[in-house]
């Protein structure tokens, strides 16, 4: 069996069971567990369990905002009407495995020109634009991605001649689930009130290279929002460095939701979070449920922090 069987059929997860820190966040589709770590705690006469005589937090039920792929009205809407689209903004995009898909409301564009309430997706061989008729209807369009090519009306074409579009359909609609799934988790106004905390505030004036907390090999640091020494504006965000040294960020770039990026170890420079890279989505989750327990504890001495 060579041990895979520690970790199958367990009644709880095993990250419910050991302490966050002898777990590694790996690109592998491992489990990223250290036994290394968990050798240096137990040495250290720690405990690598958790508190089990605590109940166990239990999931509550996930709601699944796209039950079906149809190309319809039903679906174009809620997709206008997700957790992505701005507020300040009539679209979004966003780029998922070479794919790149609009979102965008009927307005009037800043040249005067009405924009019809539709989606376009780009692969590497089409283009494709679904728009909302005035009867409820859905119209389709294609065109190659060779220069000089023309759209062509595929409205009345076969499921099998739609194969195509129906994909990359499929891949927007499930990248707009998990944005519904874990964006909602992680509340804007929660971050605002950490980062304008006074505990946190004094960090930034600290000329000290002391602008955050450690938590056991994990490091909590926070950005205020400010303009750099090259004139580009910086959102705010709270930064979690794990033990192998990657970065999760949760970034304060639009009013809707908390932006998150990673970035890996021994690298600079954040990434966008594939929608479809569930560990990835899980793993800063549990980062952050842990920055929030901290930040709890932190409360019996700064009262005035946030819960």
């Amino acid at each position: 069996m060579g041990g895979d069987g520690v970790f199958q059929e367990l009644p709880v997860d095993i990250h419910e069971v050991l302490i966050d820190e002898v777990f590694l966040d790996m690109d592998e589709e491992d489990t990223g567990f250290s036994f290394c770590t968990l050798v240096t705690v137990i040495v250290e006469g720690r405990s690598a369990l958790k508190k089990l005589n605590e109940s166990l937090p239990r999931k509550k039920p996930v709601h699944i905002y796209f039950t079906h792929n149809t190309i319809n009205e039903e679906n174009i809407l809620k997709l206008t009407q997700c957790i992505l689209m701005p507020n300040d903004k009539p679209s979004f995009d966003f780029q998922e495995q070479g794919v790149f898909f609009k979102v965008q409301l009927e307005h009037i564009d800043a040249d005067g020109d009405q924009r019809d309430l539709s989606v376009y997706m780009k692969d590497n061989r089409h283009h494709y634009y679904i728009w909302l008729e005035q009867d409820h209807s859905v119209g389709l369009l294609r065109k190659t991605v060779d220069e000089g090519a023309g759209w062509e009306d595929i409205t009345g074409e076969s499921q099998e001649q739609l194969a195509e579009i129906s994909d990359c359909w499929t891949m927007l609609l499930t990248c707009a689930n998990m944005a519904e799934l874990y964006l909602r988790n992680i509340e804007v106004q929660y971050v605002q009130d950490i980062l304008q905390h006074s505990v946190i505030q004094e960090l930034y004036s600290e000329e000290e290279e002391n602008d955050g907390f450690w938590d056991g090999s994990k490091y909590y640091s926070f950005r205020e929002a400010h303009v750099d020494e090259d004139g580009e504006y910086l959102h705010a965000r709270i930064e979690i460095k794990t033990p192998d040294e990657a970065y999760y960020f949760y970034t304060l770039d639009n009013g809707t939701y908390v932006s998150r990026h990673y970035q890996p170890p021994n690298q600079y420079g954040k990434q966008d979070m594939s929608f479809l890279d569930l560990r990835r989505w899980e793993a800063s989750e549990r980062y952050f449920a842990r920055f929030k327990q901290y930040i709890a504890q932190k409360m019996i001495k700064f009262p005035h922090l946030p819960k």
